[in-house]
């Protein structure tokens, strides 16, 4: 849009810029030097991005029409997982979320973990999670999938401990 002449203007609810990309992909799969790059890139074309500012709460439509906005593009990403429903899924106790894992794996603090672990899902986020908990000191992952959608990321696991069940 911005190649294109426009005004834009990202709204991003956390306090850095980059969404999923900063907080939930693991940095050694998209390092932050890398999405920095990427960032300062689009800042050059023009784009305004305005942090700390929660869509809902300290903007809305009404606001950004008022503003002059002539088009909004909501692309609001995805920030809490599905829940599976079992007993003391909500307890904490053995128990992480995948994106709250990742994004504690991400911001680099310390996880602690037993020695096996069980990843439910197939998708990128779940190779994520089990390559990150073999990262924090797992020695046996688990993938627990009933379809498998990411077979282009199972060949670039490499050389990993991982089971895919």
């Amino acid at each position: 849009m911005a190649k294109g002449g426009y005004t834009v203007e990202i709204i991003e609810t956390l306090a850095e810029p980059g969404g999923m990309l900063r907080w939930a992909i693991p940095p050694f799969r998209l390092p932050g030097n890398i999405l920095d790059r990427d960032i300062k890139y689009i800042e050059r074309m023009g784009v305004t991005i305005k942090t700390s500012c929660e869509f809902g709460v300290d903007t809305n439509l009404s606001d950004l029409k008022r503003s002059g906005a002539q088009a909004i593009v909501m692309a609001i990403g995805t920030q809490e997982d599905l829940k599976m429903g079992v007993g003391n899924e909500e307890s904490g106790d053995g128990y992480f979320s995948c994106l709250g894992f990742l994004g504690r794996y991400a911001r680099g603090e310390r996880i602690r973990l037993g020695a096996k672990l069980i990843v439910v899902g197939g998708g990128n986020a779940a190779v994520d999670a089990a390559r990150s908990a073999l990262r924090c000191g797992a020695t046996e992952v688990a993938i627990i999938v009933w379809e498998m959608p990411t077979a282009r990321v199972v060949t670039c696991v490499g050389s990993f401990a991982l089971t895919f069940a």
